[in-house]
């Protein structure tokens, strides 16, 4: 059976930038959750925060299929003294779906739930941030599409991540237009190394499980220190199993275009997914996420 436990919440604290110590609690939330393997060697320039229906998360927190539905309001909080991040540089952004915890991801594939090439940063002259995402010279290749694992497989781990896109960048055959359907068996690590994109610069992940896991559990405990920024409480305490076939359907978030699907797929992770995805643009975001915690290591 599956647990997942909350540790008690912080207090809310003023939002500043993320300090040296920080960058190690984030790199630490994500070896722990084993997502260490998904874009490489990561020194973060900023944690992505993200609000999902007016609910700021914290690093790992496990959100209901409702709950991160529809498309989030996305901010980047920047570490101090970083230089990496700038209102002149150009950006990826993208969810996947990267299995349930204890997913082994050498050679493995996520579910690609949103991509967006060619966005930038407003406001990074102002060095404490938060920076929001600038989507409107973007073009959206997979709409955003809300989580739906498998009934029963486990809490599933959604990354969102940043990265910096250079000026050779190139989209791979198929992911080079928009409309493109939710992807299942996609291989980041192929889309990096095929598109020439850059270092990841940020990035945050949340958990979503459907029902009671019916998969051997493994656990894995989250680090426990807080990390700057506004409302937040110690990162998930997650225990989640691995293995097990499951159905899934994949559904589109609501006012940001849709994407839908369904197939089956072994390890508990998303199927082969069919959705149509909605307009080529997205709407800029509005609100600022305030999150997070975790404690010291290496990652990505």
């Amino acid at each position: 059976m599956l647990a997942l436990a909350l540790l008690t919440p912080f207090l809310a604290v003023a939002r500043a930038t993320l300090s040296a110590s920080d960058v190690a609690t984030i790199q630490q939330n994500l070896a722990n959750a084993d997502l260490g393997g998904l874009v490489g060697n990561f020194t973060p320039a900023g944690l992505i925060d993200a609000t999902f229906n007016g609910t700021a998360i914290t690093i790992g927190q496990n959100l209901t299929q409702a709950q991160a539905g529809n498309f989030p309001t996305l901010t980047v909080n920047p570490v101090e003294n970083q230089t990496v991040l700038s209102d002149n540089d150009t950006y990826t952004a993208l969810m996947v779906d990267a299995g349930i915890v204890g997913t082994d991801l050498s050679g493995s594939t996520e579910t690609l739930h949103w991509l967006i090439n060619g966005i930038h940063l407003n406001g990074t002259s102002n060095a404490a941030g938060p920076f929001p995402l600038n989507y409107s010279d973007g073009s959206t290749i997979v709409e955003y599409a809300g989580p739906a694992p498998a009934e029963g497989s486990g809490a599933h781990r959604y990354a969102i991540i940043l990265f910096a896109q250079p000026a050779d960048f190139a989209a791979p055959a198929g992911f080079n237009a928009g409309n493109t359907s939710v992807a299942n068996n996609f291989s980041l690590t192929s889309y990096i190394s095929d598109s020439k994109l850059g270092n990841a610069v940020a990035a945050n992940y949340f958990t979503v499980e459907n029902g009671v896991a019916t998969v051997t559990v493994s656990t894995t405990q989250a680090a426990n220190a807080t990390i700057a920024p506004g409302a937040g409480t110690n990162a998930t305490a997650t225990t989640t199993g691995e293995g097990g076939a499951a159905t899934s359907d994949v559904s589109g978030g609501a006012g940001n275009g849709t994407g839908a699907g369904n197939g089956t797929g072994a390890g508990g992770a998303e199927a082969s997914s069919t959705g149509k995805s909605g307009a080529s643009t997205l709407l800029p975001g509005t609100a600022i996420a305030a999150l997070v915690a975790g404690a010291v290591a290496a990652l990505l």
